[in-house]
């Protein structure tokens, strides 16, 4: 019996299989059918009973044979020489049992059409060698019977080979067909899934992983990959189905890997493939693959991406059929990547419109400078990364500029003066223009080091530095920087030079207001606090001193000489009389303590954390300096006196009211006693009902 060709239709049909068995055991019942016949004298019983019983040891051995799918040869030579000795028993080329040779034929023929010429002509010549000797003693006829029945038999195995031949030929492409038409199923079920998911909305990340799932379903893989181009140009891996570690966010380099063979190609690559001998891909030995397939994206002629599959086992190669698929499939993935950058294109540039009005009116919103720097700083966080961020502001010396903010890793640095010189920093400030650079090598970091890095072992990869522009005049500059490298391209900085233009407003508007209000503040001759500012602060101190049971001291001075120098002198001599005490006040008082014009010529003075004894020094230097120290008009010396008092909290009173009640009771118990005095309040005055 014939072994089974893997390919054939006929090793896989039961059908077949047992017409075959029985054509053996019709055989070699019909054999030993014939010889007991012939030789011995036997009932037709006995006969039937050794015919079947034969046949059926003969079926039970070719089924075994089939199922075990030993090499059938043996088996009909066999079958063949058990024939020819029943057709040379019986009488050879008279012998109508040379009529077994034909099942002989058609039951191997059936199994494998290899056997097909080769067993046709072994049966031919042992049907002569086992009739001539029969013919030759015969009639004249028995020669050419046994030579046309050889040349039958010969005949009907060539033709019934070449026939089962034609016909497994013609059931293997049907096979094929069929297998065709299963694997398209699957396609157009692996679309439809894709196209269901696609319509219910799924984001970009889901899409691409069921389009990866779907993918190795239909190639029976084990890795899948989707590379993506990003806004800034390069490949990187944005959806990925492996047995290993992750490799989402990895750049492919087009000139490396399957993947980006097939980019620099912009065609299927596939591996093991005529276009791909000799090279080493890189996927292939990460992941171990036996095979691998992987085809460029395209949106229109531009090249977006790629995607690919691989697979570990070893087994048959990728071919047309899943170029086909996978180029279909990268043909749907583009379709999808558009729609999906058009959609985040659009969601994006809505959030970026919304959050420059956002920025734009939270900054312009806001009026005390240093709010102001900080709500810029925060600004530009939501919308870009960064590392470090400064603010720069113009000095009266063109080439300095003040420090105002900065920012590194969150961490904030002290104002500093930045020489300008050729940095980018100046060149931006003196030409108005913005600054975009990406550095690869250290050495081209030179003049971006970032003022008071938090961390001297980070170097800058990525600057911006925008001009604020209030018209045609720059007030100043803002810079986000990155340690990561390529982190902005124009469109960053695009925002960035919108956001510097919001910031440019708003920082008019708050120098403005910082002016108008330093001028409300502002005593306009000695260029002293003046009423207001007076009770903005003590109010406060009082507050603060009630709060952390903290000493304060008010001390007011009263000039004793003042009337007489207008009367004397004139008014411009009062006024500069007025400011010498203002010199020696300021001259006098420490940097925490606050000394404003209450009012004609009074003075106040406020001194936090001070107690009474130490405001009672304080204010006996002064009386004794402004003692000591005229002032020169027209080379003539003029001298003057104060009247002082000094009030502390909470001795002297527990409000503004009653503070200021008890120091002015005190400075005019100095003038009653004769002036040029200090006096402090012990106790606190009573408020008039």
């Amino acid at each position: 019996m014939g072994g089974c060709d893997s390919t054939s239709p006929f090793c896989r049909s039961t059908q077949l299989q047992a017409v075959s068995v029985a054509f053996h055991a019709a055989v070699v019942g019909g054999c030993v059918a014939v010889l007991t016949a012939s030789h011995w004298t036997a009932s037709a019983t006995t006969v039937v009973v050794a015919s079947v019983a034969s046949a059926v040891v003969s079926a039970v051995v070719a089924w075994n044979a089939q199922r075990l799918r030993v090499a059938g040869s043996p088996l009909a030579l066999a079958e063949a020489v058990l024939v020819t000795l029943a057709v040379r028993a019986t009488g050879g080329a008279g012998s109508e049992a040379y009529l077994l040779y034909f099942p002989v034929i058609v039951a191997n023929l059936l199994e494998d059409q290899r056997f097909g010429y080769g067993l046709a002509t072994v049966i031919a010549g042992m049907y002569a060698a086992a009739t001539i000797p029969f013919a030759a003693a015969g009639p004249d006829d028995a020669v050419a019977v046994a030579l046309y029945r050889a040349a039958a038999l010969l005949a009907t195995g060539v033709g019934t080979s070449s026939i089962s031949q034609r016909f497994a030929q013609c059931s293997r492409a049907a096979s094929a067909v069929n297998a065709k038409l299963k694997m398209r199923d699957h396609w157009d079920e692996a679309m439809l899934r894709i196209s269901r998911g696609i319509d219910s909305g799924l984001g970009l990340t889901d899409t691409l992983g069921l389009i990866l799932d779907s993918g190795l379903g239909v190639l029976h893989g084990d890795v899948g990959l989707v590379v993506l181009k990003d806004r800034s140009g390069r490949y990187t891996v944005r959806a990925a189905r492996t047995a290993g570690g992750n490799i989402l966010g990895n750049v492919i380099d087009p000139s490396e890997g399957a993947v980006g063979l097939c980019m620099e190609r912009r065609m299927t690559v596939l591996y093991p493939g005529a276009g791909s001998s000799g090279m080493r891909f890189r996927e292939v030995e990460d992941f171990h693959l036996a095979k691998m397939i992987a085809t460029p994206l395209f949106a229109g002629s531009e090249m977006v991406g790629a995607i690919a599959f691989g697979d570990r086992h070893p087994g048959e190669l990728y071919g047309y059929d899943d170029v086909e698929f996978i180029e279909s499939l990268a043909k749907q993935l583009s379709v999808v990547v558009v729609n999906a950058n058009l959609l985040e294109e659009a969601r994006r540039r809505a959030d970026y419109l919304t959050s420059l009005n956002q920025i734009s009116m939270s900054i312009t919103s806001v009026l005390e400078p240093y709010d102001l720097f900080e709500k810029i700083y925060k600004s530009v966080c939501q919308v870009l990364p960064l590392d470090a961020f400064f603010v720069a502001l113009p000095l009266d010396d063109p080439t300095q500029a003040e420090m105002a903010f900065l920012m590194d890793k969150g961490v904030r640095s002290p104002s500093s003066r930045l020489p300008l010189g050729d940095s980018p920093t100046g060149k931006v400030m003196r030409s108005g223009r913005p600054l975009l650079a990406n550095l690869d090598e250290s050495s081209d970091t030179q003049g971006f080091s970032i003022v008071g890095a938090a961390d001297d072992d980070d170097v800058t990869r990525s600057v911006m530095i925008a001009p604020m522009k209030a018209g045609n005049r720059v007030v100043g500059a803002i810079s986000a920087q990155s340690y990561t490298p390529n982190a902005y391209g124009e469109e960053e900085l695009e925002l960035l030079m919108t956001i510097a233009g919001s910031a440019a407003v708003a920082l008019e508007n708050s120098q403005l207001y910082q002016a108008a209000r330093e001028q409300s503040i502002t005593d306009q001759l000695t260029g002293l606090g003046n009423y207001r500012l007076f009770h903005e602060v003590f109010s406060r101190e009082i507050e603060r001193s009630r709060r952390y049971s903290t000493p304060l001291s008010l001390i007011m001075i009263d000039s004793d000489s003042l009337k007489d120098i207008n009367d004397t002198y004139g008014h411009a001599v009062g006024d500069m009389h007025l400011r010498h005490i203002t010199k020696l006040m300021t001259t006098l008082s420490r940097k925490s303590d606050y000394v404003v014009r209450y009012a004609g010529d009074e003075f106040m003075i406020i001194l936090p954390n001070t107690g009474g004894a130490e405001a009672m020094v304080m204010a006996e230097r002064l009386r004794s300096r402004v003692e000591k120290t005229p002032f020169t008009v027209d080379g003539q010396e003029v001298s003057a006196t104060v009247s002082i008092g000094v009030a502390s909290f909470p001795e002297s009173g527990s409000d503004v009211e009653t503070m200021l009640k008890s120091v002015d009771e005190a400075m005019y118990a100095s003038k009653r006693v004769g002036r040029n005095r200090v006096t402090r309040a012990l106790a606190a005055v009573t408020r008039s009902s």
